[in-house]
């Protein structure tokens, strides 16, 4: 059974080989848990050592089909959303990158990231969008509500744009859905 039902039936059945999906968030909100827990629990490849373009498509070459899940700051790397899209196509798997949100959504009283808070090089080579949202981010690390997390689908080809609930489980760290 998936960790994430909700959230790969949102993506058309999962994450689609070929696909380049964003997984972004401001520091501290929980990326770097999420795809690892997703490389995990699919027996996929998480990196968190800065490669260049070249490392990347020797680790992509020998994926097998798996999910690569990439934790670092590609654009430090210079390698370009174009890249990874091309990659993930040529050898048929999905690659999931962690990128930054820039502070500007800290300036808006909606504090939830938008496309434009994102490198819209990496968006627009990007199938899909996910954003994570923690309120208790934005209060000190005091939730206002209980389970107070999201997964936000800001852009999304193979499905819709929604947005799921969810927890970051502390001091696990382990995220998972939750039921509305």
């Amino acid at each position: 059974m998936s960790t994430f039902p909700m959230l790969e039936a949102a993506l058309g059945g999962g994450f689609c080989h070929g696909s380049l999906l964003l997984v972004a968030s401001r520091p501290g909100v929980g990326k770097s848990t999420l795809l690892r827990q997703i490389a995990d629990d699919s027996n996929g490849i998480y990196l968190c050592n800065e490669l260049d373009a070249a490392g990347v498509e020797n680790v992509a070459r020998s994926a097998h089909g798996r999910i690569l899940c990439l934790d670092f700051d590609t654009a430090a790397q210079s390698i370009t959303g174009e890249t990874l899209k091309r990659l993930a196509q040529k050898y048929e798997i999905p690659i999931l990158v962690a990128t930054g949100v820039s502070r500007n959504c800290e300036g808006r009283e909606d504090k939830r990231p938008r496309l434009a808070d994102l490198d819209q090089n990496l968006v627009a080579a990007a199938d899909v969008v996910l954003v994570l949202y923690r309120e208790s981010y934005y209060h000190c690390g005091i939730s206002i509500e209980p389970n107070d997390d999201e997964f936000i689908l800001r852009k999304n080809a193979h499905g819709e744009i929604c947005t799921i609930p969810a927890t970051l489980h502390l001091p696990e760290r382990l995220w998972s859905e939750r039921k509305n």
